[in-house]
């Protein structure tokens, strides 16, 4: 019968990560065999988050308490990896795959924030779905600058994401009184059935964002002379004016009405001035 388990390498078969691997485990912040001989690529990633950890002057000691409490790192291990962790690319091998030339796919990856190697199988799909894009004679130029913008809209979102599911739900969780494996089960179900809600509001907000930018770019139609740019060869240039408001009494407003109120004062003044 073919053998299915999670396959098994050696320190040095990992790579650089797993040089604080036998240090790490005995720690009992990482689990491996016994004999501190044998560990999986999962072990490794967790070794990857220690040594993340670490940057931020957190010690091993608190590190492992943590883990042995919480499970921590084996958790965000599973919802990185929730199919495991599969094979690796660098840039060359990943560029071969798709298609597209070394140098390209550098250029792509420095816009997608890809980070340095090795990538991943969700790094090649980008690259493959950036390569559709160029195929279809969408320009270079254009696709990094919307790349950009891709990395850093939805980070900043993933962020808010994150940060919300932490406080709101595993501390409240917490507060409650749950710890241990009733903490862990309880985040995870929580965490399963809110991503598939995530995935739908995103895909609301951007085609709500669609249905706005395509209005104002009808404006563009109709306003040639005024939106182009004085220079010829500038075709992705626009002349714009930047304006800058001060609400007078602000700091008085929130005072008396309150943040929210104020806050709302100040997002229904940007929709104005859009509009």
């Amino acid at each position: 019968m073919q053998d299915h388990a999670v396959p098994k390498f050696s320190a040095t078969e990992l790579g650089s990560a797993t040089d604080e691997l036998e240090g790490v485990q005995a720690t009992d912040a990482l689990d491996g065999d016994e004999g501190h001989e044998r560990f999986t690529q999962e072990d490794v990633e967790r070794v990857r988050l220690i040594q993340f950890l670490e940057r931020r002057q957190i010690g091993l000691d608190k590190i492992a308490s943590v883990e042995h409490d919480e499970a921590v790192l084996a958790s965000v291990v599973k919802f990185l990896f929730p199919n495991g962790v599969r094979r690796t690319y660098s840039f060359a091998q990943a560029a071969d795959l798709v298609g597209v030339d070394a140098a390209l796919a550098r250029r792509l990856g420095d816009a997608a924030r890809a980070g340095d190697e090795p990538l991943d199988q969700h790094d090649v799909a980008m690259l493959r779905e950036a390569k559709r894009a160029l195929d279809a004679g969408f320009p270079e130029t254009a696709l990094l600058q919307l790349m950009h913008v891709y990395a850093d809209a939805l980070e900043r979102v993933a962020g808010a994401e994150v940060r919300l599911y932490h406080f709101s739900v595993r501390e409240g969780l917490k507060a409650a009184g749950l710890s241990g494996a009733r903490l862990l089960h309880n985040q995870r179900s929580v965490r399963a059935r809110m991503l598939p809600a995530v995935d739908a509001l995103l895909g609301y907000f951007h085609r709500r964002g669609l249905a706005k930018a395509a209005r104002d770019v009808l404006v563009l139609h109709f306003a040639e002379d005024v939106a182009r740019p004085a220079l010829v060869d500038a075709k992705a240039q626009l002349r714009v004016a930047i304006l800058f408001l001060d609400i007078s009494s602000y700091t008085r407003l929130t005072e008396i009405m309150g943040d929210t109120v104020a806050a709302r004062i100040v997002d229904r003044f940007s929709e104005l001035v859009h509009e």
